[in-house]
């Protein structure tokens, strides 16, 4: 989180907005009771790897927290701006999973997601990477599905970054039952 708070003030302000509103909501991640800031510092991160603008990781540490109901669309305009309030609200309407549960995972409004542009794809994607690698970590019995899942639905996002699709695509090989995976061995 530190280089993320150093590149950019107008980032390091998404990222506290976001702390704070987890800190007074006192939510944490179930599966180890650590505070749930991890999931945007991540995608933040990711996102940092790629073709990125400081609207685009301001809206990475913002998203989980409108999603959650920490905060609303008029508080993070009146603090970020409209482009960065609109991008938060999109990210909001995909209904994006926070689990690698099925009915979580069914909730997620692809159509929504199809239908925006590739900045908002990328990031679409990247938070879906970032629950891959919580998936790994805390949900393991679930890998195989979300791993299908995220392997039925990635040529959905065909304007997300290559680099990412790409990243994912390499991760999805190593998946246990992942579709790409089988295709890869036979």
């Amino acid at each position: 989180m530190q280089a993320l708070l150093v590149e950019d003030d107008y980032v390091s302000s998404a990222a506290l907005f976001t702390a704070r509103k987890y800190a007074l909501a006192g939510h944490l991640r179930r599966h180890n009771g650590a505070t749930f800031i991890h999931h945007p510092r991540e995608l933040a991160v990711l996102l940092s790897k790629l073709p990125h603008n400081r609207e685009m990781l301001a809206a990475a540490w913002l998203t989980r927290s409108m999603q959650d109901d920490y905060a609303n669309s008029d508080e993070v305009e009146m603090c970020f701006g409209q482009k960065v309030a609109d991008m938060v609200s999109a990210m909001r309407s995909f209904n994006l999973p926070d689990s690698g549960a099925p009915e979580t995972l069914a909730q997620t409004n692809f159509p929504a997601i199809q239908a925006s542009p590739a900045l908002l794809q990328t990031m679409a994607l990247a938070d879906m990477f970032v629950l891959a690698q919580t998936v790994t970590e805390f949900e393991y019995g679930m890998l195989p599905g979300f791993s299908q899942w995220l392997a039925q639905h990635l040529p959905l996002l065909p304007q997300a970054s290559s680099a990412l699709i790409q990243m994912v695509e390499r991760w999805l090989v190593n998946q246990p039952a992942s579709p790409v995976a089988l295709h890869q061995v036979s």
